[in-house]
C-alpha cells in the first residue's frame, strides 16, 4: 500500500527552536511517511543535523522551495511579506497531501492540520503586546508607512492568521496554550520542543563557580542589558561572577550595541555562535546560565543548561519557569534576580540540590519524547477512510 504523504513547512530556515522542532518532526516521520518538506530559502540538512543533533536523511525528504522576495537574505526581513507569500503557497499545495504540519505558527493549508505554536508573531496586535521592543524600533511602530506595509501584505494574503476547524493546535509550553486561549479563543495541546540532553550525567564540579553562561538570539526582547545589569549588582556585593554570551553572528543593529557594549566591560566576553562540541564546552565551564526574556514562549536554551547541570536564572511567570520550576531560580526584578543569585552563591548545598532536581526534570523534554507524543498526533489526525481502507486491502492479501 501506498504511504501516507505528509507536507511539513517552515517559512525560513534558521537559527531557533521552531528549526529544532522542524528537524525533529522531520527524523520521527521520514520512516514511515512519503515526506515533503517546504520552505523559503536554501536548507542542508546535515547543516541542521549538527546544529540540532538530529538524524535527517535528504534522501528521504522531498524539498519544495516557495517563491520568496527577490534579495531577502534571512526570514528576519520583511517577515510580514515573506510569510504572506508564504502562506499562499502553502495554500495552494496543502490538499495534495494526506496530511499537512506546520513546525511554526499557523499556516494556512486548506484542510485540517496540525498547528505547532511557538510564538505569537502570527498577529499584529499579539506581537504589540509580547514583543514590546520590537516596536521600539521606528519601522515596528503605528506610522502611516506601517499600515501601508501591513495593506500590502493583507493584498497577498488576509488573515493575520489561519485556523480551521478540525486543527490540531499544539503549544510549545503550557504558558503559550493558556495566552493561546486567553487572547485567541483556541484551546491546545502541548508539545514540548525537543532538547538535545546529554547521554553522561552532568552533576561533576563546576568548573567556575562564578560563571554565567546566556546562549540564544542576541534580540531586543531577550534584553542582554537586563543580564549585564543583573550581574553587575552582584559583582558590586562582591561576587566576582563574569558571563559568557553565545548567540547569532553579530550582524543585526542590537548586535552590534551589544557587541561594543560589552567590549568596555572585562569580566564578559562575546564568543559568538557556538554549536556542538564548542557550546558543549561553554556549558561545562560555567555554573549558571542566566535569561531574562519575559515573554519566552519555552526556552530551549534554558532546558539545554539545565541538562547539563548549568543552573539557569529566569524570569517568574515565562514559559521558561516550566523548565525550572523553582523559585529560588525564578525572578521579578533586577533587584530580585541579584538577590536570588547571591544567596546560591553563598548556600553551596542548596545549589548542588536544585542542579540535581532540575537536571532529572529536564527528562520530558527529549527529543525522543518529543517524537512519540508528535507521532501520536500525527496518527490521530491521518485521513480514517484511508486507514480503513488500506486495513482491509492488508486482510485481503492485496498489499
Amino acid at each position: 500500500m501506498k504511504r501516507f504523504s505528509i507536507l511539513v513547512a517552515h517559512p525560513w530556515m534558521g537559527q531557533g527552536g521552531s528549526e529544532a522542532t522542524t528537524m525533529w518532526t522531520l527524523q520521527g516521520l521520514q520512516h514511515d511517511f512519503e515526506v515533503t518538506f517546504v520552505t523559503s530559502n536554501q536548507v542542508d540538512f546535515d547543516d541542521f543535523n549538527l546544529v540540532y543533533g538530529s538524524s535527517v536523511d535528504a534522501r528521504k525528504i522531498k524539498l519544495i522551495k516557495a517563491p520568496s522576495i527577490p534579495s531577502i537574505r534571512n526570514g528576519n526581513q520583511l517577515v510580514a511579506l515573506q510569510h504572506a507569500i508564504f502562506h499562499r503557497f502553502c495554500s495552494k499545495i496543502g490538499c495534495e497531501f494526506d496530511l499537512c504540519i506546520s513546525c511554526y505558527n499557523f499556516v494556512p493549508f486548506g484542510k485540517p492540520s496540525i498547528q505547532m505554536v511557538g510564538d505569537f508573531s502570527f498577529c499584529e496586535d499579539l506581537r504589540q503586546k509580547f514583543y514590546v521592543q520590537e516596536f521600539q524600533k521606528l519601522v515596528h511602530r503605528k506610522t502611516l508607512m506601517r499600515s501601508i506595509y501591513l495593506k500590502i501584505k493583507k493584498m497577498i494574503w488576509s488573515a493575520d492568521y489561519s485556523f480551521l476547524q478540525g486543527d490540531a493546535v499544539l503549544a510549545n509550553s503550557n504558558w503559550t496554550a493558556a495566552n493561546l486561549e486567553q487572547f485567541c479563543n483556541l484551546t491546545s495541546s502541548v508539545l514540548f520542543p525537543p532538547v538535545s540532553l546529554p547521554l553522561e550525567n552532568s552533576l561533576k564540579s563546576r568548573a567556575a563557580s562564578y560563571g554565567f553562561v546566556y546562549i540564544g538570539r542576541i534580540s531586543p526582547e531577550k534584553e542582554i542589558e537586563k543580564i549585564i545589569t543583573i550581574l553587575d549588582k552582584v559583582r558590586g556585593h562582591g561576587f566576582p561572577v563574569t558571563l559568557e554570551l553565545v548567540g547569532n553572528s553579530r550582524v543585526s543593529a542590537y548586535e552590534k550595541l551589544i557587541s561594543a557594549k560589552v567590549l568596555e566591560i572585562p569580566w564578559i566576553e562575546d564568543v559568538g555562535y557556538l554549536w556542538g562540541e564548542e557550546k558543549e564546552a561553554a556549558f561545562a565551564r560555567n555554573s549558571f546560565g542566566i535569561q531574562a526574556c519575559q515573554c519566552e514562549a519555552f526556552g530551549i536554551a534554558a532546558a539545554e543548561m539545565a541538562s547539563r547541570g548549568c543552573l539557569p536564572f529566569v524570569v517568574a511567570g515565562s514559559g521558561s519557569a516550566e523548565v525550572v520550576p523553582f523559585p529560588e531560580l525564578q525572578y521579578n526584578s533586577i533587584d530580585d534576580a541579584a538577590q536570588k543569585i547571591m544567596t546560591l552563591l553563598e548556600t553551596p548545598k542548596l545549589t548542588d540540590n536544585l542542579r540535581r532536581q532540575v537536571l532529572l526534570g529536564t527528562k520530558r523534554f527529549s527529543s525522543e519524547s518529543f517524537v512519540v507524543n508528535l507521532r501520536e498526533v500525527v496518527e490521530g489526525m491521518l485521513p480514517q477512510e484511508k486507514k480503513f481502507r488500506g486495513a482491509l486491502m492488508s486482510q485481503n492479501g492485496k498489499v
